[in-house]
């Protein structure tokens, strides 16, 4: 039986063996993939395709020592494992986008990726979790947190006077 102490040390000696440990720049999931680092982040908002359920799909390409890439020469292809429909992501400024089908509207978004880089393709896999979408944890009320919330009860008029309730 291996003591919890020494499972950390591995755990934290498995992400320095590249000799660094990658920051999140965009609050998505970073993933290894032919000498580039791909953070994705997945957005569920209830959308719906032709009949079939939808996540936001953004991609942001980066160097092994952090730095970013642009998307110029560079293909971004997503699938969710389950459905094997595969999307290319759309250059969009700085990085890639595009919707993604999934097989079910809620749970986990496994994730298959390929990436072609000036002509060198590399595949990486991820899997996404509702707890890695930092848009349905944050407890704040916002401005697209309330849309989604029912209105607030009517008050109940107060009786005209001189009438008992």
């Amino acid at each position: 039986m291996v003591s919890p102490s020494v499972a950390v040390l591995v755990l934290l000696a498995g992400q320095m063996i590249d000799g660094h440990i990658h920051k999140v720049q965009k609050g998505g999931l970073l993933v290894h993939s032919g000498g580039r680092v791909v953070e994705i982040v997945v957005h569920r908002r209830g959308s719906v395709v032709d009949g079939v359920p939808v996540v936001d799909v953004e991609g942001w390409l980066f160097s092994e020592k952090d730095a970013w890439l642009p998307p110029d020469g560079r293909t971004l292809r997503v699938r969710e494992t389950r459905r094997r429909t595969e999307v290319t992501l759309q250059p969009m400024r700085d990085h890639f986008e595009g919707k993604l089908p999934i097989a079910s509207d809620d749970g986990t978004v496994p994730i298959e990726l390929e990436l072609a880089d000036h002509g060198r393709v590399s595949r990486a896999s991820l899997t996404w979790t509702n707890l890695d979408d930092r848009e349905r944890i944050d407890d704040g009320l916002s401005s697209k947190a309330s849309r989604h919330r029912s209105p607030p009860p009517r008050p109940i008029p107060a009786p005209p006077p001189g009438k008992a309730p």
